[in-house]
């Protein structure tokens, strides 16, 4: 769905921001399986995974709300399931803002808090209660950890529109994924 969407050629300049260092399961997939692996640049917060250096791919540690890159230095930047993580809307703004920054087309993936089942902490519809209703239920259930906004807030659809800028948002397609018809995962894409 990434390459058809966004067009991806053998030219294209590409970031994916948010690779984690632990390659296990399919968190990194796209330097795992992206066709062009010497255009492909991964940015993480921890150290690069081992298929960056088994695939040829460059690795910046940096945080996506700050990006030790270029205005306009890439033709995509993917980012895929960072950004309910990096703090409250006016951080997942900044996030957005600084992809922006950096590329021309964006990809940007979250859960959809609009679904019954949060992929976090595996508890079904305790994310839809007021915040502090579902902090405790958070902690009761012993997945304090996503209790703290910096480490799960998640997005529905509209409120992913709303991160980008204003003159922006009306040009940001967002499709919904589902599974067995519910739904699970927001894909925003924009081409400037």
């Amino acid at each position: 769905m990434f390459m058809r969407t966004m067009r991806a050629g053998p030219a294209d300049r590409v970031l994916d921001v948010g690779v984690a260092a632990d390659d296990a399961g399919a968190g990194n997939y796209l330097e795992h399986w992206y066709p062009w692996p010497q255009n492909l640049v991964a940015c993480g917060l921890e150290g690069p995974p081992a298929v960056c250096a088994a695939r040829g791919i460059r690795f910046v540690r940096a945080d996506g709300r700050k990006l030790p890159l270029a205005d306009q230095s890439f033709d995509i930047v993917h980012c895929n399931a960072v950004i309910e993580h990096v703090g409250t809307r006016d951080q997942q703004r900044r996030l957005i803002g600084e992809l922006l920054r950096v590329g021309r087309r964006l990809w940007i993936t979250t859960p959809d808090a609009e679904g019954p089942l949060e992929p976090h902490t595996l508890l079904p519809l305790a994310h839809w209660l007021p915040q502090a209703l579902r902090d405790w239920v958070y902690r009761a259930a012993g997945r304090g950890y996503y209790a703290d906004p910096r480490n799960l807030n998640p997005l529905s659809a509209q409120e992913l529109r709303r991160c980008f800028p204003q003159p922006l948002q009306n040009q940001v397609i967002i499709r919904r994924q589902y599974l067995f018809g519910l739904p699970t995962v927001l894909v925003a894409c924009l081409k400037k």
